[in-house]
């Protein structure tokens, strides 16, 4: 069977910011005599930390007990030393990983009552501490030789996910009912968290006057057309509205170029996830004339009515939309791009239009090897 790695190809971020004395907290990885360094970041992507940060820094710098610790897990490094001890010249690198929302579903009762893992409640910060333990750390990115399968065919493609996560308003989640009056409890409840706006039927709007919906539009580069697979969209939605005596008072029509694929009920508050596949040529492959890059349109609409002569109101937030597709190895001039292979023998890339300089280097996330590749 195919095993899935993750890949990392990036260029280079020095992280030259001087590290700080972190005070211990009561979290079970703290050992309280030793000294952590500590320090933030707020986007994801590759690090390094020269020797002269190390070294004004005051930690120990045999190389083979250095650790790097984030939300109490270890946090693989590359060390560019193969001495025991780091010297001028050298450095340390990691994937580093902007705070989510991932840490904070421990805050939900059912964490499916979470919108999405994507954006953290709090901030986007996250704290990473580097200390120098008494033992060994083998959880190390190592050098791999950057061997070409013979007469090795080049693969055509890979199963990319484009994801839009619409994180512009705060919903503070299901609210309490008592006698009539709406109040918001101190825990955090269905649906709390960063969504869309609101989502209604726009043909009860003056001087609107149809309901064409809300278009959400999700970058979709490089489409590779002749794969086999179709296109898989999931999404999340979230209730925002309560009508009295009705309890599936949420109508919402997903649709895609003209095709409906979702149509569907659900109660109040409540959070809905879907997943739904597509051809391909729903695809958009041909770039924005404002952007610049394709832009796959997604429709969202909110329908009005009424059940048993009650009258309802559909109101409703999307918290996340995603895109899997087939997309070419062309990685549109980025600097640093992630992307999922399945790997259950020696495959060749070759990569196009990828802006990570004359030394980019290949990061496998999942067998912690570190590549060179080729640049030609």
């Amino acid at each position: 069977m195919a095993s899935w790695k993750k890949y990392y190809l990036v260029c280079l971020w020095l992280l030259i910011a001087k590290l700080g004395f972190a005070q211990p907290y009561a979290n079970e990885w703290i050992d309280y005599n030793k000294t952590y360094y500590s320090f933030q970041i707020s986007e994801t992507g590759l690090y390094q930390i020269p020797y002269e940060t190390l070294l004004a820094s005051g930690i120990d710098l045999k190389a083979d007990k250095l650790r790097l610790i984030s939300n109490g897990e270890e946090v693989p490094i590359y060390v560019s030393t193969s001495g025991s001890t780091i010297g001028p010249g050298d450095y340390i690198q990691f994937y580093g990983q902007k705070n989510d929302g991932s840490f904070d579903t421990q805050l939900y009762a059912n964490p499916q009552h979470q919108p999405q893992t994507f954006t953290s409640l709090f901030s986007e910060a996250r704290s990473y501490f580097l200390v120098s333990d008494n033992i060994q750390s083998d959880f190390r990115f190592e050098d791999t030789p950057n061997d070409l399968p013979t007469e090795a065919q080049a693969q055509t493609y890979f199963i990319h996910k484009s994801l839009l996560v619409t994180d512009n308003t705060y919903h503070f989640g299901k609210p309490f009912d008592q006698g009539g009056v709406l109040t918001f409890l101190s825990e955090f409840d269905e649906g709390e968290g960063w969504v869309s706006n609101v989502i209604v039927d726009l043909s009860e709007y003056p001087p609107i006057g149809n309901n064409n919906g809300y278009d959400f539009k999700i970058p979709t580069e490089n489409l590779y057309a002749d794969a086999s697979e179709q296109a898989k969209v999931e999404l999340k939605v979230v209730g925002r509205h309560s009508s009295t005596g009705v309890i599936n008072n949420q109508h919402l029509e997903v649709s895609v170029d003209g095709t409906t694929y979702i149509d569907d009920f659900f109660s109040r508050f409540e959070t809905q996830k879907y997943v739904f596949e597509m051809p391909l040529n729903k695809i958009e492959d041909e770039p924005d004339s404002f952007l610049g890059i394709p832009l796959t349109n997604i429709n969202f609409r909110s329908w009005d009515g009424s059940t048993s002569g009650f009258p309802y109101e559909s109101k409703y937030s999307l918290a996340y939309l995603q895109v899997e597709y087939p997309r070419s190895f062309d990685f549109g001039n980025q600097s640093d791009f992630e992307f999922t292979v399945a790997i259950s023998e020696d495959k060749y890339f070759e990569i196009d239009n990828f802006a990570g300089g004359d030394a980019p280097v290949l990061y496998d996330l999942t067998t912690l090897k570190r590549i060179v590749p080729e640049v030609d």
